[in-house]
């Protein structure tokens, strides 16, 4: 804010990024003033009021496709809010059965616009012995958001599935 002289006023702006949150809430907030010159000084409190949101829309499509090194999963992300979402990580959490292992278990995307969609790939290894339907589970989460989708499915003992 630069130097303030005795009987002045000036008016700083803080920005800082809050957790998401469904509702709305009050948080006591405190300001402390510090200069080169004198100790910092508490300079009172405030209620800060939120507002609450939906958690931003996502789309997501999988489709497996047979390559050289296994199976992967062609995974579509479409953004359907109006913000912009960043730090995207997709993810198979950890199977329950044996029959499947996850050679590429995660993916990330820096960002992602409004109405903008991506593809990212996660890998697989299944057993060609397999004779049963294996249960998966597909997370997206967001750096700001947190956890975004989760999707369980059952993928056939045959690894031929699409969405």
């Amino acid at each position: 804010m630069g130097r303030v002289n005795p009987g002045q006023t000036s008016l700083g702006t803080i920005t800082t990024r809050l957790p998401h949150s469904l509702s709305a809430r009050e948080s006591l907030v405190g300001l402390r003033v510090e200069s080169d010159l004198r100790p910092p000084a508490d300079a009172g409190g405030a209620v800060l009021k939120t507002k609450g949101a939906p958690l931003p829309a996502l789309r997501l499509s999988l489709r497996l496709r047979q390559h050289p090194d296994g199976q992967r999963a062609e995974v579509v992300l479409k953004n359907q809010s109006d913000r912009e979402l960043s730090g995207l990580k997709v993810y198979f959490e950890y199977p329950e059965l044996a029959g499947v292992e996850l050679t590429e278990a995660e993916a990330y995307l820096p960002s992602l616009g409004p109405g903008r969609q991506a593809l990212v790939h996660l890998g697989l290894d299944l057993d060609p012995n397999n004779t049963v339907d294996l249960p998966l589970h597909i997370i997206v989460e967001d750096e700001r958001y947190g956890e975004l989708l989760r999707w369980s499915f059952d993928l056939p003992a045959t690894g031929a599935w699409s969405i």
